[in-house]
């Protein structure tokens, strides 16, 4: 069965939010993720119109057009950042 993407989708998957069934292992948490550096990326996601929502769990969610990533460490989410051409 095939499945064809909607515009959303793919522009979603092109934002970053694309296979999501991979574990990224290159970034692992970073016990000095701190409130200030946390809130700094929360500002650069904000520009590009994402939101970071930090978990208690120490994990992240990244959110925008009502698709959301889930988000490992602080690591992660300062890649996704880089990737999506942010923080620069």
């Amino acid at each position: 069965m095939t499945v064809e993407k909607t515009e959303a989708q793919a522009v979603a998957a092109a934002q970053g939010f694309g296979d999501q069934t991979q574990s990224d292992t290159r970034h692992s948490a970073r016990p000095d993720a701190d409130r200030k550096a946390i809130s700094t990326i929360q500002a650069q996601l904000a520009l590009k119109g994402y939101e970071l929502v930090p978990r208690a769990n120490g994990t992240f969610i990244v959110r925008r057009w009502g698709m959301f990533r889930d988000l490992m460490s602080f690591g992660e989410a300062e890649a996704f950042l880089t990737q999506i051409g942010g923080g620069q």
